[in-house]
């Protein structure tokens, strides 16, 4: 069987390496051939991807392969290497490379959906989430002063979770409309993230009930009344580490939310992300613009 390896060697502690990808699926009687994400063209490496593709990374690799994928019908098999791993926790995917190299084997699939947006963005696919609020003005100050974030994981995901605090407290609400389900609900919300998986962000637990193989789409938001309960969960959250990615933990953020196979969002929030890429709204869009999120069913197909 030929696999496709797309590695991300930077991501999380480096482990595993290259050479410990390609032996275990040599020793599997597959024919490996690697693709680093150094190179500014490794999605090319997808568009002959042969029987499988492997992708050992975070969450932005496993999001590149997946919306490429997508449109091609190749299964991919997931070797979480990040420092959030959002998407592989949401699927309670395995982290041994021996047991991911024996999924590869077997051939078991699930088919995991996607998100797609429409708005003044264009057109853009998701699988962990789009938003506005609180998440995109956290990758904007993470994106503007990524050089004050510390080299290893661990301390990179600290620093990202007491900038996120930072952000909650100082971020004005915005006004929203939200038609989903036949009804309307009128917001001014911190936080307004359109969910296909439960996390988001550096590992940030608010959509417990979301579930990326149902066809439905999960809306969670937070207003002014609940900013401080969503920062006292950040605290508490950012204190525990990774013991917290326990999705019960996410009761505690102040969340409200709904689920819905699409959703329309009238707002005039000046930023919006869709997964890891961030929008700005320009001085026609301040009034107001509208956005569409809909579910892609069973688009990927994921060996586990």
């Amino acid at each position: 069987m030929i696999v496709t390896v797309i590695h991300n060697p930077r991501a999380g502690d480096g482990e595993p390496t290259r050479e410990a990808l390609l032996d275990a699926l040599r020793a599997a009687g597959h024919e490996p051939r690697y693709q680093s994400t150094r190179a500014d063209d490794f999605p090319s490496a997808l568009q002959e991807p042969g029987d499988v593709v492997l992708v050992a990374g975070g969450d932005g690799t496993v999001q590149t392969a997946a919306l490429e994928l997508a449109t091609r019908g190749v299964p991919m098999a997931v070797v979480p290497m990040g420092t959030a791993n959002n998407i592989a926790t949401s699927l309670g995917l395995q982290r041994e490379l021996d047991a991911i190299v024996k999924a590869v084997r077997a051939g078991r699939e699930q088919q995991v959906d996607l998100g797609s947006s429409a708005g003044p963005w264009g057109e853009r696919r998701f699988i962990e989430g789009a938003g506005f609020g609180v998440v995109p003005e956290l990758i904007r100050v993470i994106d503007r002063y990524a050089a004050a974030q510390a080299p290893d994981a661990m301390s990179e995901l600290r620093y990202a979770r007491r900038v996120l605090d930072r952000v909650a407290a100082l971020l004005p609400p915005f006004e929203c409309r939200v038609h989903a389900d036949g009804e309307t609900h009128v917001l001014r919300p911190i936080l307004l993230e359109v969910m296909n998986v439960q996390r988001i962000g550096p590992g940030l637990p608010i959509a417990p009930t979301a579930d990326p193989t149902d066809g439905l789409l999960e809306v969670v938001w937070v207003e002014e009344p609940d900013r401080e309960a969503l920062r006292g969960a950040i605290r508490a959250w950012a204190a525990a580490d990774e013991a917290i990615a326990d999705p019960q933990h996410a009761t505690s953020f102040g969340c409200r939310n709904l689920r819905a196979a699409e959703v329309r969002i009238e707002c005039n929030a000046p930023l919006a992300h869709i997964d890891d890429d961030l929008w700005k709204a320009k001085k026609k869009h301040r009034p107001g613009y509208e956005a569409v999120f809909t579910c892609e069913r069973g688009a990927v197909r994921l060996l586990r």
